[in-house]
């Protein structure tokens, strides 16, 4: 039995991963019903996020679905770690059914939204962005129990630390066009 600290940095972990998968759940549902597809519109999303996004118009659909199906297939396991795996992997393969249905009702209920319309490609870039992460979920949970991926990884996200720090406290300098 694990003692009590680590027991709460795994309940906090858990928590986390509920929460961000909400908030990214809000975030796509918000960006996909909006009157404006312009992601640029949006004052409180960071800017160069936002030219991206509008660049790549389809792709992102690709991106967006992807590690919202992706966060949503981890959750069982972080949720469930006692259940059995089979539980766990029917519970993956409702998320990841759920999701496919998110990308195509999202898209049709644009059709009831004045200045945007129904587009097949964004359809098409949503499904394999979900079905991607489907492939890659078991590639992420492979190189976990590898012990020699893992110092690697835990050696490239030490030296990384700085890079991030720096790039966060880049993008909080940069400030919006009015």
């Amino acid at each position: 039995m694990p003692n009590p600290p680590v027991r709460l940095r795994i309940h906090f972990l858990r928590i986390t991963l509920a929460v961000g998968l909400a908030a990214l759940l809000a975030l796509v549902l918000y960006c996909a019903l909006r009157s404006s597809p312009r992601l640029t519109e949006i004052p409180w999303l960071p800017l160069w996020l936002t030219q991206w996004a509008d660049r790549m118009d389809t792709f992102r659909h690709f991106v967006g679905f992807g590690v919202l199906a992706l966060m949503a297939m981890v959750l069982p396991r972080a949720i469930l770690p006692l259940c059995r795996p089979a539980a766990r992997d029917q519970f993956r393969h409702l998320c990841l059914l759920i999701s496919l249905a998110l990308v195509a009702a999202l898209e049709f209920f644009q059709l009831r939204i004045p200045g945007r319309n129904f587009d097949w490609l964004d359809v098409y870039w949503g499904s394999l962005g979900v079905l991607s992460a489907r492939v890659v979920l078991p590639l992420v949970s492979r190189t976990r129990t590898n012990p020699q991926v893992r110092k690697l990884l835990s050696r490239g996200a030490r030296m990384l630390q700085p890079v991030v720090a720096c790039g966060l406290s880049f993008g909080a300098s940069i400030t919006r066009r009015n």
